[in-house]
């Protein structure tokens, strides 16, 4: 008889308090019960923390992966490459063994400790089927293998929640090409100071090591009709649409705002709302065309130096 450890792991892609008994869906007796599946090292549980999705991601889609204890194949679904996953730390005692590496709990089991692990962390350890290198291209902007990779090809456009050090770059350039417009250094120190502190989410589009797309997410904050600010739990304001003119009408911003919504919406947002100026007809055609159809009302934004402009703001729900 295999000796029971001392502790156990868990994986899941949900954060609980308590570990409850679920049916599995296995592919044999033993790996369909119900119960509280463990494993007796954390490097055998990681396939089942990383947050797989069905997609679409509702209850009429499809999630097909594998796993040969460490490694994953995703057949069909989606992966998040930004996002979380959760290793439950658990006691042994109430677990039985039931296979040759697999423990099973019928009975509820706090976790002694929660470990979380990022995506990015394992993504080498995850193969895509050509099916589901199409969806995370859909969603997120890229193949999956120009994700996290200093050497990837040259034509790989990678979107993704950029560093801090893509900030101070894409804002140092952004200053230079304003040197007569005093605003542009008082935004870089504004939002810098505001993704610092967590309070705002820059998304980049990079192709070729260049930022050549970005856009901002202020989560939970709807501007106010005199465009103070107004916080509104589940909604972000999306602001900052921009993309290198040599770049434009190629259709590498679409993808990048694609992935930004995905990522809300998988971080738990339900609504996303934008603003534009009434002159700016092309781009209120384009914010109708990716689903900002719902007009909120008609406001104001000061700039820095003074200067205030109409703004018309638009929603999306986040489904």
């Amino acid at each position: 008889m295999k000796e029971k450890p001392k502790l156990l792991y868990h994986g899941s892609q949900y954060l609980i308090d308590v570990l409850m008994p679920r049916q599995a869906n296995g592919q044999c007796e033993a790996e369909a019960r119900m119960g509280i599946y463990a494993a007796a090292t954390m490097e055998e549980v990681i396939p089942f923390a990383l947050p797989f999705r069905f997609y679409p991601d509702c209850p009429e889609g499809k999630l097909s992966f594998d796993s040969d204890g460490i490694n994953s194949y995703l057949r069909y679904g989606s992966v998040n490459p930004n996002g979380k996953g959760y290793v439950y730390v658990l006691p042994s005692d109430s677990f039985e063994l039931v296979d040759e590496w697999e423990w099973l709990s019928v009975t509820p089991v706090k976790p002694l400790r929660v470990i979380e692990i990022s995506v990015k962390d394992y993504w080498h350890t995850i193969t895509f089927s050509e099916e589901a290198k199409k969806i995370e291209r859909e969603l997120y902007g890229a193949d999956p293998e120009c994700f996290f990779r200093e050497d990837a090809a040259p034509d790989c456009y990678v979107c993704k929640i950029a560093s801090m050090d893509e900030v101070n770059e894409k804002w140092d350039t952004l200053v230079r090409e304003h040197p007569d417009d005093p605003n542009w250094a008082v935004w870089k120190k504004d939002i810098i100071a505001e993704i610092s502190a967590g309070g705002e989410l820059p998304y980049y589009g990079i192709f070729d090591g260049k930022i050549i797309c970005e856009a901002y997410a202020v989560p939970n904050y709807t501007p106010g009709k005199d465009d103070a600010g107004l916080r509104e739990e589940g909604t972000a304001y999306l602001s900052a649409f921009r993309t290198v003119k040599e770049y434009r009408g190629k259709g590498y911003f679409s993808r990048l705002l694609r992935f930004m919504l995905e990522d809300l919406r998988q971080k738990g947002f339900v609504r996303a709302v934008l603003g534009v100026e009434p002159c700016e007809v092309l781009n209120k055609q384009m914010y109708l065309h990716w689903g900002f159809t719902g007009k909120l009302y008609t406001g104001t934004c000061t700039y820095p130096d003074g200067t205030v402009i109409e703004v018309e703001y638009y929603g999306k729900t986040l489904e």
